[in-house]
């Protein structure tokens, strides 16, 4: 990718060989890569972003294409321009200012997949406009190198110039890496590897985050990154902000996910208002730099209006792709591409995220185009999960053909989010967008905001939505059951099993009850149980945890707390007991079995000596504890000495007793033997008497 500057005439002239950015007439342009723009220069047109180019590109087919291209590509500028949901919004120029103004230091840093993520990563930076920056690049046991970036966008009005740089490390590989120049440097950021098929991993799932971006966007920010701070990518599904042109809003976006997105893999799909006041994405274009292997038109236009909105990759045996739902007729060539993207692959999982969604969620909604094209493609090859935004509630189902019985199905799972504040209806439990096309929506919430944690494990793949804030009231499942902060909202699993990969979706995720608690105890103590449930990293603290003897409660309580046993409740001897989680809401409930030995107390005898009487009489004082000073409560004490019994006691509970000793004359040392009982162990003590 070689450096891009402004295309076309200057800034006011009618001169329309250049639209968006993109030459209409004069198409040997596309391929001459023109100086970087000075800071004073602004793109030519509202809202469009500079080609990156490169180098060379179309070089040869450019005599050929140019008079069958120019009136394809205007005829496609405009139906796209018409065929998108473009909505008014204020000038970017007003709004490019003082919040998230651009400085020398680069900021908003983003790895994006490339085609081939298992061998390099895009890099795109923002920095203010005539600042030189590069990146210095160190794999783990490599020296560090400087990388120039490879290509360049601005948009207008925001004085910043965005470049892009490739990171060729392969996915095996930890990096680190800074960004910078002259004017200062961005600080170190270390990255991990990309994820493999053979291991365990992650990503985060974003439904649209639009409003509340300074405020409630980083509650589910912070949340969701407190809770999986191993997640390796993130996927937005559009809508990431309201106003596209309004720079603080996109500076208000990335500021709580600055770090996840420097550092792991992020895939955006664009929503309705990424046109939004930018009716050619030009923002949104400008901030990511992605694949550009989509249908083959986008690819033929490589860039100035469809390049980078349909792409696919493939990162830790699953395979990615994103689609624009904005596109005009329901997007029929990306469904040919999509078809074909899908044969091709060889991952064992598949992800497709775009925006509007196929079964809508809210109340008056039906993309019935992207419906008619899309479905036939995503049922066709048994996509595993569809991931999408628009609706503004929380809303996932299935085809009612697909169901198995009521708590599994096959095919593809149908997921609606929202992250931000902005909430609409959730369309009734019957005879909604699901229910009247043949689908069947299993969840449904109203006024609930959320993120998703994906887990990709070998054969299983484990669905959880949790709770990230609510609105003010009505905060509710579609059955009426209250939302609250912390809930896991939905979860699900889905399992290929054998060769041909026979594939299941079950309701509810699975959970993991963890115990500390000693493998030994004497019977005259008590069993403590401290207890934890978990579901994935996530902590739960509703439902109810039971300790189990056979069909007998011992006891039970919250998860967290700490339970409590008494040893007499189990006897002596082996005991397998169990500890349950009885489940809730979508989780599954969960036990672990405890091997416990109830092993006899160890005894000690405690004697206060007395002195023996002229008549060969005396007394001694013998008190019983077990090891761990507790008074025991029963048996017996017999003393001995001089080759005789001097005397029998039982033991008085929790207190000193006195033993009466006869006959002791001539004795020197006796022995105070506590014979045990069922509980306790027997003890001997030797005693020296004085006269």
């Amino acid at each position: 990718m070689s450096p891009a500057g402004h295309l076309g005439a200057a800034p006011g002239s009618p001169d329309w060989s250049t639209v968006a950015g993109v030459p209409a007439v004069r198409l040997p342009e596309i391929i001459v890569p023109l100086p970087a723009p000075s800071p004073d220069r602004s793109n030519p047109c509202p809202g469009a972003r500079p080609r990156r180019l490169r180098t060379g590109e179309v070089a040869l087919l450019t005599p050929v294409l140019t008079p069958v291209l120019t009136p394809v590509l205007v005829l496609v500028l405009a139906v796209c321009a018409l065929g998108v949901e473009v909505i008014a919004g204020p000038s970017g120029t007003a709004h490019a200012a003082a919040k998230h103004a651009p400085g020398r230091v680069p900021d908003r840093l983003v790895l994006t997949p490339t085609a081939e993520p298992d061998e390099a990563l895009h890099l795109t930076w923002r920095v203010a406009s005539g600042t030189s920056t590069v990146v210095e690049l160190q794999p783990d046991g490599g020296a560090v190198r400087t990388i120039a970036p490879s290509g360049t966008a601005s948009v207008r009005g925001t004085g910043a110039v965005h470049p892009s740089a490739v990171l060729p490390v392969p996915a095996g590989t930890a990096f680190r890496y800074r960004v910078g120049g002259p004017a200062g440097w961005t600080p170190w950021h270390r990255v991990a590897p990309r994820p493999h098929a053979e291991r365990p991993w992650s990503f985060l799932y974003f439904g649209d985050a639009q409003n509340g971006l300074d405020d409630r966007w980083p509650t589910t920010v912070h949340r969701a990154l407190a809770d999986n701070p191993d997640a390796a990518l993130s996927l937005h599904a559009g809508d990431l902000i309201n106003n596209a042109d309004r720079d603080d809003e996109w500076g208000d976006w990335f500021a709580p996910l600055q770090q996840l997105l420097a550092t792991t893999t992020t895939v955006p799909t664009p929503g309705n208002h990424e046109y939004s006041g930018d009716p050619f994405i030009s923002a949104y274009r400008a901030h990511f730099e992605l694949p550009r292997n989509g249908p083959p038109l986008r690819g033929l236009l490589q860039g100035e209006l469809h390049g980078e909105d349909a792409f696919t990759f493939a990162q830790g045996g699953v395979r990615f792709v994103s689609l624009n739902a904005n596109a005009p007729l329901g997007g029929p060539d990306q469904a040919l591409w999509l078809d074909r993207v899908l044969t091709a692959s060889t991952e064992r999982w598949t992800v497709v995220t775009f925006h509007q969604p196929i079964f809508s969620g809210s109340e008056g909604r039906d993309n019935i185009a992207t419906r008619t094209w899309w479905r036939p493609v995503l049922e066709k090859h048994d996509v595993d999960l569809v991931l999408q935004g628009h609706d503004h509630v929380y809303a996932r189902g299935h085809l009612g053909s697909r169901v198995v019985d009521a708590e599994r199905h096959r095919g593809p799972v149908y997921v609606v989010s929202v992250a931000g504040p902005k909430y609409y209806d959730l369309a009734p439990a019957s005879g909604n967008n699901w229910t009247t096309n043949g689908a069947v929506r299993q969840v449904g919430a109203n006024r609930t905001s959320t993120y998703q944690r994906i887990d990709v494990d070998g054969d299983t793949l484990t669905y959880r939505s949790v709770v990230t804030f609510t609105g003010d009231e009505g905060a509710v499942t579609a059955d009426g059951t209250p939302t609250a902060p912390g809930q896991v909202l939905d979860a699900f699993t889905i399992t290929k099993r054998g060769a041909g990969g026979t594939k299941v979706v079950r309701e509810g995720a699975p959970a993991e009850v963890s115990v500390t608690a000693p493998r030994s105890i004497a019977a005259t103590g008590r069993l403590t149980v401290r207890t934890a449930v978990r579901t994935g990293p996530l902590a739960l603290e509703t439902g109810r945890v039971s300790v189990r003897s056979g069909d007998r409660v011992l006891t039970s309580g919250r998860p967290g707390a700490t339970l409590h046993v008494p040893a007499r409740a189990l006897g002596t001897g082996r005991h397998r007991v169990r500890v349950e989680w009885s489940g809730h809401g979508r989780v599954r409930g969960a036990r672990q079995v405890l091997p416990v030995t109830v092993r006899k107390a160890v005894a000690r005898v405690e004697v206060r000596r007395m002195r023996v009487g002229p008549r060969g009489r005396g007394r001694l004082g013998v008190r019983v504890v077990t090891a761990d000073g507790v008074p025991h409560a029963h048996g017996r004490v017999v003393v001995r000495g001089g080759g005789r019994v001097l005397a029998r006691a039982r033991i008085t509970p929790g207190r000193w007793t006195a033993v009466r000793l006869r006959k002791i004359r001539g004795a020197r040392v006796v022995r105070v033997r506590y014979v045990g009982d069922a509980r306790t162990a027997a003890a001997v003590r030797r005693v020296r008497i004085a006269a």
